[in-house]
């Protein structure tokens, strides 16, 4: 095993652990207000994408079954 694989493995790990903490220690409230955020940087995000391409992924198309 590579030592920079495991070092950044473990350091991934960490940064998980960090993060669950720090999300279990929010208030509800505060937990509401960071899923709005994100929801609201979704929608901006989904926004700047060109119509093309929101339509390629937007469509959803039936299979005709084979006889």
């Amino acid at each position: 095993m590579n030592r920079k694989t495991s070092i950044g493995g473990l350091l991934l790990a960490g940064l998980a652990g960090l993060a669950y903490y720090k999300y279990s220690q929010m208030s509800p409230e505060d937990k509401q207000q960071m899923m709005d955020n994100l929801k609201e940087k979704g929608r901006k995000i989904y926004d700047s994408i060109p119509e093309n391409i929101k339509n390629m992924f937007g469509k959803k198309e039936q299979m005709n079954p084979v006889a």
